[in-house]
């Protein structure tokens, strides 16, 4: 039945499955997919409704190659669609593309697009939260895309949210998947801001949680930190 639905109905019908893990999305999702390839232009969707469909795919990791060869080629080709996104359709655009990044391959554009979300979010139109900033170089890390503008821009951001402790801000985790996305791209030393919070970062994951531990105080407690973060940390 779906070339009889709306592509707004596709894109709700995707999620649906998508986001309660029902056992037939798998299924469902290839055979919506082959449809949307063999049915072709995509100008019919809008920016929303491409980012719900990346993200039901993404969260179920199905990886249909030629439809999402389609998406990353038509988001190349309509920037205007891309820059309509609000900052969180930008954040879950980029973590879909990482997620699904090997069944897209680089022959369809993959760079481009994350080289035209680092340009809309670099211009400032939409704000970015602190943890948004970090998922967004998380997934810029994934595909291997140190955009250097964006990860300067974004030290800004993070700066900001490391020196708020008035309000509840990224995690510790969090704080180590930023750092993370740093060093795999190489970007740590992209400015004299990024060299300054990568280190204030590696001094907030491992002091004490209190904001006014004294200087010199001694590192945090292991429980403060998951095994894992350690490891992510000492890798970074």
């Amino acid at each position: 039945r779906w070339p009889e639905m709306l592509t707004q109905h596709l894109a709700s019908v995707a999620w649906a499955f998508a986001r309660v893990h029902h056992d037939r999305a798998p299924g469902l999702l290839v055979s919506l997919a082959t449809h949307m390839h063999e049915r072709g232009n995509l100008d019919h969707y809008n920016a929303q409704e491409l980012v719900n469909l990346l993200s039901a795919y993404a969260k179920v990791r199905v990886h249909h190659a030629a439809w999402l060869g389609d998406v990353t080629r038509h988001l190349n080709e309509r920037q205007d669609v891309v820059r309509a996104m609000s900052a969180l359709d930008l954040l879950y655009t980029a973590s879909s593309l990482a997620r699904l990044r090997a069944a897209i391959g680089r022959s369809s554009g993959l760079g481009g697009v994350f080289d035209i979300i680092a340009a809309t979010v670099v211009g400032g139109r939409e704000h970015l939260s602190g943890k948004q900033a970090i998922y967004l170089l998380h997934a810029f890390a994934q595909v291997g895309c140190a955009h250097r503008d964006l990860f300067c821009f974004a030290a800004d951001v993070l700066r900001s949210a490391l020196d708020n402790t008035s309000r509840q801000g990224p995690s510790r985790s969090d704080w180590v998947v930023a750092i993370g996305a740093y060093a795999t791209t190489g970007t740590h030393d992209a400015s004299e801001s990024t060299v300054e919070l990568c280190r204030d970062i590696v001094r907030h994951c491992v002091l004490p949680l209190s904001a006014d531990a004294p200087a010199g105080a001694a590192p945090a407690p292991p429980s403060a930190l998951s095994s894992l973060d350690v490891s992510s940390l000492l890798r970074a």
